[in-house]
């Protein structure tokens, strides 16, 4: 009896023994799981260490991307402030996109150039002479006869139209008789807004007239660095020269720097039978002659009814109208 008890108690020692050294490799196991190189704790650590680094570096591509568009920004555009603020002399000639194609190439980019900037207004002119035919020249000028692509002039002189001494004002205009000569009422067909609305559009401009006038031609010019033209005028219009007070009726500039300028002569030899373009202002040579600049580079005088010059519209754009110029050199509203 007694032997039986002391087998019985044997293996329940054996059995204690395994079951305490499967419970050490267990644990083992479990701690090696937790704590090793591939461990739970080791891998959460690598998990979060990943977690943020990966935190960084999207952080990062986000910093580069704001820091790109801000330079982008800041190359690409001036400050949103008012465009007669911005605009200097130095930008006279750039392009702006302005949406009236004249050349109909259906690009708005390439037709309208800033012309000047009296501090309160800036002024666009057509970069080139306007055909004809162009769609918005449905208004323009009264009593206007066209000939071949771009020939516009008055055959007879027109009666006299009304021209507001705002509009004389707003572009420099101090000649104000429009009614007596034959050449003050053909200018007055130039200065009249209402024969060149089709070139207006009212969400940018206020006015437009058929061509720049002698005097901002000429402040145009000079604030270039040109030769400084000057004016006087007797009973029949402008002289023009280059001393104070002159009584010359044209001058060249054939031999200035700003001749190369397509600004204020967009070609240097005739096109399509059209020798120049018309100033908005009449000349002192006689009561039929108007101003106008020639492919050869004079400020000259052309008769009125005897000439092959065509008309490069000047609009004046809103007072309050901001815009950015842009890497290409194009200033956009």
């Amino acid at each position: 009896m007694r032997k039986n008890e002391s087998k019985e108690t044997g293996i329940t020692l054996i059995a204690l023994v395994v079951t305490i050294i499967v419970l050490i490799i267990l644990a083992g196991v479990s701690i090696a799981m937790v704590v090793g190189d591939n461990g739970i704790i080791t891998q959460a650590q690598r998990a979060e260490r990943e977690t943020a680094n990966a935190t960084v570096a999207s952080e990062e591509q986000m910093n580069a991307l704001v820091d790109e568009l801000n330079g982008y920004l800041a190359e690409d555009e001036e400050p949103s402030e008012g465009l007669a603020e911005t605009v200097t002399g130095n930008n006279y000639g750039d392009y702006v996109d302005y949406p009236i194609d004249l050349n109909g190439d259906g690009d708005t980019t390439n037709d309208w150039r800033i012309f000047y900037n009296d501090g309160e207004h800036v002024f666009i002119i057509a970069a080139d002479y306007v055909p004809n035919t162009s769609e918005y020249l449905d208004n323009a000028g009264t009593g206007m006869t066209t000939y071949n692509t771009y020939g516009l002039y008055w055959n007879p002189a027109p009666t006299a139209q009304t021209v507001n001494s705002s509009t004389l004002s707003l572009f420099r205009q101090s000649w104000t008789d429009y009614s007596t000569n034959e050449n003050g009422r053909c200018v007055s067909t130039l200065l009249n807004t209402n024969n060149w609305d089709g070139f207006v559009d009212s969400s940018y401009t206020d006015y437009a007239i058929g061509g720049p006038t002698l005097e901002m031609w000429i402040e145009s010019y000079r604030a270039k660095g040109y030769t400084q033209l000057y004016t006087s005028t007797n009973g029949r219009g402008y002289y023009v020269g280059n001393i104070e007070s002159p009584i010359t009726t044209y001058y060249s500039l054939s031999s200035d720097s700003g001749y190369n300028d397509t600004l204020y002569f967009p070609h240097q030899s005739a096109v399509s039978s059209c020798n120049g373009y018309w100033l908005a202002s009449p000349s002192a040579n006689s009561t039929g002659s108007l101003l106008y600049v020639s492919g050869s580079g004079r400020v000259s005088y052309s008769s009125y009814s005897g000439s092959i010059l065509g008309c490069r519209p000047l609009v004046c754009l809103n007072s309050n109208i901001t815009g950015v110029r842009g890497a290409d050199n194009i200033w956009r509203f």
